[in-house]
């Protein structure tokens, strides 16, 4: 096996030798992971990058390498330890190697959702005060056409290694700085390490600080949780600026195995299975029936799949038989979110006392659940409250938001926003969202966020936005509307003005004009009875 080289101290090292040396013997830092595969794994393949052709495979050695230089670029940029990082791309090898550079170097590691609106990508970069900022080639005109937003404009490199709308290039940069491994900076267990932006109920995104505690144990969490054997490989074609697919890559480098980078399109992810021979999946339940679609996925050699897992809706009894049956592994729900690192909840099929509903199951080894009362109380099996959690995986805190972290700490628990029930059986069932959040295609869109947008047209006077069934989203953001008197609003018009002011992912599926909707005697609407009355909306979308 190639052995990695000697560490060497950079210049201006920002620690003591002694505190140094100190830390580096007993330290919980999720950069570590990637040194130590590298030293023990290092001719094993880490990455194998799909999303170009052909594909590019890295080891952990290479890996290992890369983020050690552009940990170096990063700082020759002016960036230091607790400076925040924004990176702009979608899915490739760059990102991981980005994401080690920040956590070695003490940066704190901000990926953007690309897919938001040119709004919500400036606030973002205002709101974490970025100094530096990595950009793929392909996004590089939209950073140029936001740029005029920002408050104050970070260094900006572009990944490749040619200079793009001016940036400078990353790989050149690189090019010319030593690859030994970065080992100069204190890195403590509660230094923040990331911030995920996350939609909520606000019009803004909040962003959720994780530590390398929050890290490192949850991706420890996950291997031990899905039985990661050592070396077996995984793949998930979601992006990586989510903690999911992210999650997933980590837990799979924890145990020296190699992790799938990939956009999702289901003849190519069949194939990547079967001759990748991957041992585990993730998809979302609508991939999984776009796999099940293909005509020849029947005949495919998927034997070395030990799991495949699944979130966020549950599958028909039909649909589950039948992905057993072509896929021969074991099949799971897995549940959780950005504030809790992933998975907090995993279902595995064991006996229910109502069968056929969404089962989240039972809590992962490192976590407590609870149904709680309105009073913080903690209710019996049988009653419907709030799902709440403790665990060491949990977020640090919501960027420069303390009323949002004091509403999700109250009683001593994180509270998820959602609602459910602990069953007979010890299981958890999901009932609800106390939040009016609608999870389209695996991304969280705050109904009150759309429901702004509409009442800014002239003569809307009452919106309603909820998310609906829909074969291939799972949930459709579906938008009720009512017009005052004289008003001549189109649905058509609605749906333009929300295309240019919305995110693609938070745009109305279908909006519908209604002369009245159900609301209370105060005047608030009743979404559940607009869910209720509408609930076949979409049922022939997928026919």
């Amino acid at each position: 096996m190639t052995q990695p080289r000697t560490a060497d101290h950079d210049k201006g090292a920002p620690a003591l030798a002694t505190e140094l040396e100190d830390n580096l013997v007993d330290r919980i830092a999720i950069a570590d992971v990637l040194r130590r595969r590298a030293r023990d794994s290092g001719d094993s393949l880490a990455l194998v990058d799909y999303s170009v052709e052909p594909p590019v495979r890295l080891t952990f050695f290479d890996l290992n390498r890369e983020a050690n230089r552009f940990g170096r670029v990063l700082r020759g940029q002016g960036a230091a330890k607790g400076d925040r990082v924004v990176v702009l791309s979608p899915n490739c090898t760059d990102i991981a190697a980005i994401m080690y550079a920040c956590f070695k170097t003490g940066m704190v590691y901000v990926p953007l959702n690309f897919m938001m609106s040119d709004s919500d990508l400036v606030y973002v970069v205002n709101h974490c005060e970025a100094v530096c900022a990595v950009v793929h080639p392909s996004l590089a005109a939209r950073w140029r056409a936001i740029e005029g937003g920002l408050s104050e404009r970070p260094t900006v490199v572009v990944m490749g290694d040619a200079p793009v709308e001016g940036f400078a290039p990353l790989a050149s940069l690189a090019s010319s700085v030593s690859d030994a491994d970065i080992l100069d900076v204190v890195l403590g267990d509660r230094d923040p390490v990331q911030i995920l932006y996350t939609s909520g109920t606000t019009s803004r995104p909040k962003g959720v600080v994780n530590t390398n505690q929050n890290v490192f144990i949850s991706s420890l969490n996950m291997a031990l949780l899905f039985t990661l054997a050592r070396g077996d490989s995984y793949a998930s074609p979601l992006p990586l600026f989510h903690i999911t697919a992210q999650g997933h890559m980590l837990m799979t480098h924890q145990v020296g195995g190699m992790f799938v980078v990939s956009t999702f399109e289901a003849e190519s992810l069949a194939r990547i299975l079967e001759e990748e021979q991957i041992n585990g999946v993730f998809l979302l339940p609508m991939m999984w029936k776009a796999m099940l679609e293909l005509p020849d996925i029947a005949t495919r050699d998927f034997s070395a799949l030990k799991r495949a897992l699944y979130a966020m809706a549950p599958m028909a009894p039909s649909v589950m038989e039948r992905l057993h049956a072509v896929f021969g592994c074991a099949f799971n729900q897995t549940s959780g979110q950005t504030e809790t690192n992933v998975v907090t909840k995993f279902y595995d099929g064991s006996p229910v006392e109502f069968p056929g509903a969404n089962y989240w199951g039972v809590p992962a080894p490192i976590a407590d659940q609870a149904v709680l009362d309105d009073e913080g109380n903690e209710l019996p099996p049988g009653q419907v409250g709030e799902i709440c959690w403790r665990s060491p995986s949990t977020m640090l805190t919501y960027f420069r938001n303390d009323e949002a972290l004091r509403e999700a700490r109250r009683f001593g628990w994180h509270h998820s926003g959602d609602l459910g029930m602990i069953d007979a059986k010890g299981q958890l069932r999901f009932v609800d969202r106390k939040k009016d959040m609608v999870k389209s295609g695996g991304e969280n869109v705050s109904s009150m966020r759309v429901e702004q947008v509409i009442l800014g047209l002239p003569g809307v006077v009452a919106a309603a936005v909820v998310g609906l069934p829909h074969p291939k989203w799972d949930e459709a953001v579906t938008a009720f509307v009512r017009l005052g008197p004289g008003a001549s609003l189109t649905a058509a018009e609605i749906m333009a003005s929300c295309r240019r002011d919305l995110s693609r992912f938070e745009v109305p599926k279908h909006i519908e004009i209604v002369d009245n909707m159900p609301a209370t005697p105060t005047g608030k609407i009743k979404k559940h009875e607009l869910r209720q009355a509408y609930a076949d909306l979409y049922r022939d979308e997928g026919t």
